[in-house]
């Protein structure tokens, strides 16, 4: 996991900038980044576990934004190698 904080009045919603989180406004970006080959539920299960750990370890009450992204097999290096399937 890593962490980028965006500084304070560089996060749009609209037209609206923040100094700090809002509770209903200016969700936390997520990005999950898994091999392919998951199901969609299984893709779903993720989200909502991921979703379910950060809003409830963050004090959030469910203001997250979650994308999904598929590594795809021989387009990922890790360690020593490219990953394939």
């Amino acid at each position: 996991m890593t962490w980028d904080e965006i500084t304070p009045a560089n996060y749009f919603e609209g037209q609206n900038s923040a100094q700090l989180q809002p509770e209903d406004t200016h969700p936390p970006l997520v990005e999950l980044t898994c091999f392919e080959g998951l199901s969609e539920q299984r893709i779903e299960e993720l989200l909502k576990l991921t979703a379910h750990a950060l809003c409830d370890n963050l004090k959030l009450n469910s203001n997250i934004f979650i994308t999904y992204n598929e590594a795809k097999s021989g387009k990922v290096i890790t360690g020593d190698g490219v990953v394939r399937k």
